[in-house]
């Protein structure tokens, strides 16, 4: 469920019991907040302990203009601007005293928290009156002061600036003073959304009406509590190995080497406080009970309130795809390759094949036999992968074919052209840049030989077009090393998409992707990471992303980033 943002507005009783936090509508995990622009109670709802405070003081009016002087007056100043976090307690009333020309201030626990509001502006004088001074708070400013005037001379602007701040990954603004006045005519009131200064003076003969100060106002934020079903983590000692816990699809996925005896194995859990985690009837005890994971397990979270949810629990054998052809490089000009061997795994999942990269080749595969046509010479790279069954994992390889253009005879070698069998090895890499191939041709029996190592990963990315990243398989990516990710181009990263994302790209993968190439990613694509691989992300990270790609995340993925960006 998306993040809310709500305000409550009360009247009649409310305006006597105080603003209350309401029910909550909002998911575990979920951001929401209240807005008060008048005097109100908020209530700590239960299960929060944290509360963000964003209060910002109300501004001055603006000076009176003065018609005998011909002057204009000056502008009010823009109220303080404060952002604090602050521990609370389940239950405990929050006072509220925010309004029009007085300070914004919030009581609770933790102290007082106050906002001042701007100075008013100064009437007119032989050149202008000053501007009322604006709080040196985040990001106010003072106003304006009117110039030396003229007949018909306007009054000073109202103080604060428009200033964008982060709220739950929502651009506020706050700030922004009113218009100068202008001849027979006061200046405009202050109008920035949050915080407004006053407006400028009063005109010259028609009236000396100030612009009004702008409206106070406090933003109260929190994140709404986990019902007590949530498992934080769940991992074995022997073998060793840390389950992906998915809040969102109450699931809990392990890879295990294959042979591991899954009939009884004892796992480390981690639950809220109170709850009890069920297989049946049966508590069981973290360190201690042992269960058989031969097949996925359904299992019970009880919270303390008496609230479930059932969560699978699934162990699966890591699956290896092994494909090594013989004939993975032909000199014609199109047409297609029938790859000797197919590939096979030591799983039992179903063999596919698809399009890795297909480079200048125009290549595609079928799915089902792996034969690959093509149109124009270059590397192909194709994937393998072996399906997840309930046993075993998904597993994937990746194999490239190079595609030559057929060699012509010398002269006095009897003329025309050739397609001659020459036949190249190369070694399966997990780079889609093309490999250089060492060949030969043969005589009676073609003698393969080896081609050079890989490429260097890193210059492989480099080279990729944002197009041929699009084409890479899951297991491609995967199988980057850190080095290659830490040169990810924003159009690169622009360009992947949300099936190539893996649970198999390790948190030192993510930690090292270049801020500016994560706030180019499609908010598909990076909803695609799981909340482990997000609890990776640096602060630098989390904060680079943009409000768009929060807005798409999962509940609990957003409130992993947001917790980053703090």
């Amino acid at each position: 469920m998306s993040s809310r943002f709500r305000v409550t507005i009360c009247i009649g009783l409310c305006a006597i019991l105080g603003q209350l936090a309401p029910p909550s509508l909002a998911a575990p995990g979920d951001t929401s907040r209240q807005t008060f622009t008048s005097n109100g109670t908020f209530v700590v709802p239960v299960g929060v302990s944290t509360l963000d405070v964003f209060a910002v003081g109300s501004g001055g009016r603006g000076g009176s203009g003065d018609d005998g002087r011909i002057t204009g007056g000056g502008g009010g100043g823009g109220g303080e601007v404060v952002f604090r976090t602050r521990s609370v307690t389940p239950g405990e009333p929050i006072s509220i005293s925010v309004g029009q020309y007085v300070d914004s201030v919030v009581s609770g626990s933790f102290g007082t928290i106050t906002a001042s509001k701007g100075q008013n502006g100064i009437g007119a004088g032989n050149y202008g009156g000053s501007g009322g001074a604006g709080y040196t708070g985040e990001t106010s400013v003072a106003g304006d002061p009117g110039s030396q005037c003229s007949p018909f001379c306007s009054g000073g602007n109202g103080g604060g600036q428009a200033v964008a701040n982060s709220i739950s990954g929502v651009e506020v603004l706050y700030g922004g003073g009113g218009a100068k006045g202008t001849g027979g005519s006061r200046g405009a009131n202050g109008s920035g959304q949050y915080g407004n200064g006053g407006g400028g003076g009063g005109g010259t003969e028609a009236s000396s009406t100030a612009g009004s100060g702008g409206q106070g106002v406090v933003i109260l934020r929190w994140t709404e509590p986990e019902d007590g079903t949530s498992i934080s983590s769940y991992s074995f000692n022997s073998p060793l190995s840390t389950g992906t816990v998915d809040v969102d699809a109450t699931t809990v996925d392990f890879v295990v080497p294959g042979g591991t005896d899954l009939t009884s194995l004892v796992a480390d859990f981690s639950l809220s406080t109170g709850a009890t985690l069920k297989q049946g009837t049966s508590v069981l005890t973290s360190g201690t009970s042992s269960v058989n994971y031969s097949s996925p397990v359904t299992m019970t979270v009880v919270a303390q309130n008496g609230d479930t949810r059932s969560w699978v629990v699934a162990v699966r054998y890591a699956q290896t795809v092994s494909w090594a052809p013989s004939n993975r490089s032909v000199a014609v000009a199109a047409g297609l390759l029938t790859p000797d061997v197919p590939a096979t795994s030591d799983g039992d999942g179903g063999i596919s094949y698809s399009v890795g990269s297909a480079g200048t080749t125009g290549c595609t595969v079928n799915s089902s036999t792996g034969v690959v046509s093509f149109t124009s010479p270059g590397t192909c790279s194709i994937t393998a992968t072996a399906a997840q069954t309930e046993t075993y994992a998904e597993g994937a390889t990746l194999v490239s074919f190079t595609v030559a253009a057929p060699v012509s005879s010398s002269p006095g070698s009897g003329g025309g052209s050739s397609s001659p069998n020459t036949v190249t090895v190369i070694e399966p890499n997990m780079s889609p840049t093309p490999t250089p191939a060492t060949t030969h041709t043969p005589t009676a029996t073609p003698t393969p030989t080896v081609a050079p190592s890989a490429p260097n990963p890193v210059e492989a990315m480099k080279a990729l077009s944002p197009s041929q990243v699009s084409q890479l398989a899951p297991a491609q990516i995967a199988s980057l090393p850190p080095q290659a990710f830490a040169v990810m181009a924003p159009n690169q990263a622009r360009s992947l998409r949300a099936r190539q994302i893996t649970r198999y790209i390790g948190r030192e993968k993510v930690r090292v992707i270049p801020s500016e190439a994560l706030r180019a990613m499609r908010p598909r694509t990076l909803n695609s990471f799981k909340p482990w691989q997000l609890r990776a992300l640096t602060a630098e990270q989390a904060r680079q992303l943009r409000k768009a790609q929060i807005k798409r995340l999962g509940p609990t993925k957003r409130r992993v980033v947001l917790s980053k960006r703090r």
